[in-house]
């Protein structure tokens, strides 16, 4: 880092080599704890007799909190709420003071592994007009909290403080720096000034002043169990968590508890719930299950949600560059050559709904049943656990044995909100 801090004086792009300077000690950190633990943790003896040695203490990575003692989960506190490591309050509440957005801007708002790499490649691919590959939708498609955490933590190493007098300056002065941000491409092929960015935050902390208000927001729900299973994989493969604990440990105690980055899940999609309530005009609610079942209507809806002409041409294209395997090839590539800085190894790692059966006890499918159907009561979301068990709210749809009566327009052109959802929703808040 020292090293770093020194070559950034004479670096004509100081501030990014700064950045990923910093990013390389906090995942050296990491790595260091997790070479510990696959040399003298759980589960290592040379001989059935031998005893298993304890495993040892983490030491979270510099300004984290850690979950566990030994079994890490490296975060920080956000206002109440769990963040990823690399957050940087500071740096979100100048986000959160000013209004940034400009006309044209995208958001993709989405609780953590609910498909929001998915839509990022969707949504670039449209504002490419299906004639540019995607590069790495999750630098082309900045999360914006991210870039600009890293980006204030460098200038805190480099100047000893952030610099809080001029927030809209300082926070475009981060955004022109983020030199993979992509602008959209018009039917002739000249750039414009439309910018897609990213967030897992919840709304009470969307990252932008006056709620985003030039811009619109497309939000993703997954229920819950899928997506709590594919958030353990997810951070078990990425070092800067310092995670090390079993399914076990991370469901029953993290994910239950909403001690996971950004949140609790139920808080989460209530909140934007509520935002869906307030400004439904600039926003558009899908549904990882919805958009699988049947992907080129899904990007039908946000390219019209966009105001992004489409012919059958460009849904063919962009439903092929969006598919899973084309995604996660892509992703592997990048990773073999070195390109990938964001996201971990098994990043995409089945991309189907469901799977939650093979991974969850019944005591675990239980408890999370329970949870669901009080937080769920009045909040007109249609989450889709697959096989057919379909809720709205907290009110059962369909089951695998049953067939549903309702008739209403699931999944329209909108929302997966009913007819009469928001004056409901409305007199709830």
């Amino acid at each position: 880092e020292e090293i770093g801090l020194k070559a950034c004086k004479k670096h004509k792009r100081g501030r990014d080599f700064q950045v990923h300077i910093t990013l390389i000690f906090m995942f050296m950190e990491a790595f260091i704890e997790n070479l510990k633990f696959a040399l003298c943790g759980e589960g290592n003896k040379d001989a059935e007799n031998e005893e298993v040695k304890p495993l040892t203490p983490i030491k979270p990575p510099r300004g984290c909190l850690l979950m566990h003692p030994k079994l890490g989960y490296a975060h920080k506190m956000i206002h109440g709420v769990v963040y990823p490591p690399f957050a940087d309050e500071g740096a979100i509440d100048i986000l959160r003071t000013v209004d940034w957005s400009r006309q044209g801007d995208i958001l993709i708002a989405t609780y953590p592994k609910c498909g929001t790499t998915w839509m990022q490649q969707i949504v670039l691919s449209l504002l490419h007009q299906g004639n540019r590959i995607v590069g790495d939708p999750m630098e082309e498609s900045p999360w914006i909290d991210r870039e600009c955490s890293l980006l204030a933590h460098a200038e805190r190493l480099r100047t000893g403080s952030l610099d809080t007098t001029d927030p809209i300056g300082t926070v475009n002065e981060w955004i022109s720096g983020f030199e993979n941000l992509i602008f959209s491409i018009d039917a002739n092929g000249s750039q414009t000034s439309r910018r897609c960015f990213k967030t897992h935050a919840p709304w009470h902390l969307l990252p932008c002043g006056n709620n985003f208000s030039k811009g619109k927001i497309i939000v993703i729900s997954r229920n819950p169990k899928d997506t709590a299973l594919s958030m353990y994989a997810h951070y078990r493969g990425l070092p800067a968590f310092a995670y090390r604990g079993d399914w076990n440990h991370f469901f029953d105690e993290l994910f239950l508890h909403g001690n996971v980055g950004h949140g609790d899940y139920f808080q989460h999609v209530r909140g934007w719930a509520q935002a869906y309530t307030a400004y439904n005009d600039r926003i558009l609610w899908l549904t990882f299950e919805e958009l699988k079942n049947d992907v080129p209507h899904g990007i039908q809806q946000v390219a019209q949600f966009l105001n992004i002409p489409t012919d059958q041409d460009l849904i063919t294209k962009v439903t092929q560059s969006a598919s899973f395997d084309a995604m996660k090839e892509a992703h592997q590539k990048r990773i073999q050559a070195g390109k990938q800085r964001m996201g971990s190894s098994n990043h995409f790692r089945s991309g189907t709904s469901g799977n939650w059966k093979g991974a969850y006890s019944d005591a675990q499918s239980k408890a999370l049943d329970s949870l669901f159907n009080k937080q769920m009561a009045n909040i007109p979301i249609v989450t889709d656990f697959g096989n057919g068990l379909r809720y709205h709210g907290n009110e059962l749809l369909s089951s695998p044995t049953s067939q549903s009566n309702d008739t209403s327009e699931i999944g329209s052109p909108i929302s997966p909100f009913h007819k009469d959802d928001l004056s409901q929703l409305e007199r709830n808040k």
